[in-house]
């Protein structure tokens, strides 16, 4: 394999064009997206864990669209062809060293089989781990005194009410000054919500997404067991660039961002709306969630337009810059 030939074959290989077989077929698709993002998913989950750098995450995710692209193998052949190469008289062992020539010398073009106009469902519950089922219903699940009643004065606050507070950025206090002002049902509310374990304060940084009104429509019009969410069509050509060591900035164009309470596991019931606002996503989040996994899709659910959720994550590493962002 040393031979002078066998090493022309090698740097023939590595100057091949990069070459694409039925971009149409899957490239473009929302199957492409939904692989795509499944892969991203839990290879983010990896990186928190293992706590990758920026450069070690990248080339996994280089790794995964190969993978995803079947090796490249189709794509080697093809490319050869269009050159006038054969392989009559090349051994499987120098036409694998070739492949993979090809293969290295390509990698850092992978990226442009995820067109910049690719988007994909992609949810965050903040603070899950995105991996057990059960801790996402037992712990963020909505919960009521009585069966499937979300009457304010009947829901148990839990970790459900403080991440969809901290989503909103609404404080506790706020809310419950809000429920004390409409009758004894929100005075009761007040009552359960007394313990300090439920105080949520709002971050002065960030600007108020939720109103405490909108809050408890949120509350009431949910269901029980759904979870606080984030929903968006996430460019996914953006999501693979992103500095994995950064946070997230998520809006719309329409600078909206589409929160709630939301059951993606029993029957997809709850309640979601776009508001005017943006999230900052932790460098350290794992509670993703996409179509692939997600069984009751957003879009299914609610028949919403995906082009008004479409989102491009643009990486904050100041307050200054989430400012210029807003």
């Amino acid at each position: 394999m040393n031979s002078k030939k066998h090493r022309k074959y090698i740097e023939t290989a590595k100057a091949l064009p990069a070459y694409c077989i039925y971009p149409d077929d899957y490239h473009f698709s929302d199957a492409w997206a939904d692989k795509l993002i499944a892969g991203w998913i839990s290879l983010k989950r990896v990186q928190v864990e293992s706590k990758w750098d920026n450069a070690r995450f990248r080339d996994a995710l280089i790794d995964l669209v190969i993978e995803l692209s079947e090796g490249w193998e189709a794509e080697f052949l093809e490319a050869a062809r269009q050159e006038g190469m054969t392989f009559d008289c090349v051994s499987y062992e120098v036409q694998e060293k070739m492949h993979q020539a090809y293969i290295q010398a390509n990698r850092e073009r992978a990226f442009d089989l995820i067109p910049s106009s690719l988007h994909g469902e992609l949810c965050w519950v903040p603070g899950w781990n995105g991996v057990s089922l059960d801790e996402l219903m037992d712990e963020f699940g909505q919960r009521s005194q009585r069966y499937n009643s979300n009457y304010i004065e009947e829901v148990q606050p839990g970790r459900w009410l403080i991440e969809l507070l901290k989503l909103g950025n609404c404080s506790s206090e706020s809310l419950r000054a809000y429920c004390m002002a409409h009758g004894a049902e929100g005075r009761i509310f007040v009552e359960h919500t007394a313990d300090l374990r439920w105080k949520v304060e709002a971050d002065p940084q960030r600007p108020t997404v939720l109103s405490p009104e909108e809050v408890v429509s949120i509350i009431e019009n949910g269901y029980t067991w759904a979870v606080p969410m984030a929903h968006a069509q996430i460019n996914v050509r953006a999501l693979f660039e992103h500095d994995c060591t950064k946070p997230m900035f998520w809006s719309t164009a329409q600078g909206k961002v589409h929160i709630g309470l939301h059951d993606g596991v029993l029957n997809g019931a709850g309640y979601m709306d776009a508001y005017d606002g943006y999230l900052v996503v932790p460098a350290n989040a794992t509670g993703f969630a996409g179509e692939a996994r997600w069984h009751w899709s957003i879009n299914k659910v609610y028949g919403i337009v995906k082009s008004y959720f479409k989102v491009t994550p643009i990486e904050v590493t100041t307050i200054d810059t989430i400012s210029v962002a807003a």
